[in-house]
């Protein structure tokens, strides 16, 4: 009877054991594909004004509020971990505040749209 007991303990332990381990590989995998999914975004959009003739200010601000989304999923995976991939995420918040300084000089420079010159945007 006792060993039976036991070997329920430890079977319940090691189930336990490996539901968490699946939910840090769901958390994991989900902040993965969400930060993939809106970098593939932003990159095109980015792509996108920068062949461009001309912007506007709504398109300007909506890429700046999805750099900052950006910013906020690549700390989500940096927590979720491994740490090997934080180089990786490193490289991307890099990239976003290189691209959210060229779009704010682009929004500057003398012949600007009319919304865009002068535009006051905060930087992340």
């Amino acid at each position: 009877m006792r060993q039976q007991a036991a070997a329920q303990h430890v079977q319940a332990r090691q189930q336990r054991l490996f539901e968490q381990a699946r939910a840090r590989r769901e958390a994991r995998s989900k902040a993965y594909a969400d930060l993939i999914d809106l970098t593939q975004v932003v990159g095109t959009r980015a792509l996108e004004i920068n062949r461009s003739e001309s912007y506007d200010e709504d398109s300007v601000r909506r890429i700046l509020d999805q750099l900052g989304e950006l910013l906020s999923r690549s700390a989500r995976v940096q927590v979720e971990g491994p740490v090997s991939l934080i180089a990786s995420t490193d490289a991307i918040v890099k990239a976003v505040i290189a691209c959210w300084k060229t779009l704010l000089a682009l929004a500057v420079l003398p012949g600007a749209p009319p919304p865009n010159s002068g535009m006051n945007l905060a930087t992340p």
